[in-house]
């Protein structure tokens, strides 16, 4: 099992030199050994798992939680580390945003764009830019556009309560 420790030194060449570099599969394949990305994912679920018993302990403002009236959004930059690749990456929302989203669902948003079918991409994928715009508006912002506008379609309807 590979310890998750910063790195205290690096060699030449940006790499870490003195803690096990867990991301060093990483630069060989596509996908990361099994080890190493199950102890990088085993590390950031206990800290959002922590941070939700933290939030679900306290009361609200008015009822419930604060994990009520919250919502943590989880994901990762990429979908696979090496490949660079961000086309599936998951996110998990815990919390209900004071009861504006669905709770225990799961919505997937599968590319389409593998079968060489735009038409059916342009109409079922979802960008990351189409969450953001979801979590604005859960938080009294709705935006028509969130970075890239041509990503945008709008807020995801399938986890939204209203």
């Amino acid at each position: 099992m590979y310890q998750i420790a910063p790195c205290t030194s690096y060699n030449n060449m940006g790499q870490c030199a003195v803690t096990p570099d867990i991301y060093a599969a990483s630069n060989i394949n596509l996908y990361q050994n099994a080890a190493q990305q199950e102890a990088i994912d085993l590390f950031y679920a206990t800290q959002v798992a922590y941070l939700a018993q933290k939030l679900n302990s306290i009361a609200g403002a008015s009822s419930g939680t604060l994990l009520d009236q919250s919502v943590i959004c989880w994901g990762n930059e990429l979908d696979m580390g090496a490949a660079h690749n961000h086309d599936d990456t998951p996110f998990v929302l815990v919390g209900g945003a004071n009861g504006q989203l669905k709770t225990g669902n799961l919505a997937t948003f599968p590319l389409d764009v593998l079968d060489g079918s735009e038409s059916v991409a342009a109409k079922n994928d979802r960008s990351h830019n189409d969450l953001l715009l979801t979590l604005a508006k859960v938080m009294g912002t709705p935006l028509s556009t969130f970075g890239e506008p041509t990503y945008c379609t709008g807020p995801i309807s399938e986890i939204l309560n209203s």
